[in-house]
């Protein structure tokens, strides 16, 4: 199964109908939208797992996109403040 865009028709359609729906991390202005910080996501994690004692941390990424290099920009940038 292939993953669908919000640029592909069928969704396009689903986006201009009447039907109710909710976008992820998408804003859309005649639709609800619920959107992450992943910022904060990754900070919040990180800084709990600094002040448990860890100091030995790895992430592993997932594909290159716009939010695996917010987290990943977070991540480092958290750890540099832990020390």
């Amino acid at each position: 199964m292939g993953y669908l865009h919000y640029e592909d028709i069928e969704i396009k359609e689903l986006l201009e109908s009447t039907m109710p729906i909710v976008t992820i991390d998408f804003c859309h202005e005649k639709k609800t939208s619920v959107c992450f910080d992943y910022r904060q996501g990754m900070r919040d994690l990180v800084s709990y797992v600094c002040e448990m004692g860890h100091t030995r941390v790895a992430y592993i990424t997932g594909q290159d996109s716009r939010i695996t290099r917010a987290r990943v920009n977070s991540f480092y940038q958290v750890m540099k403040e832990h020390g």
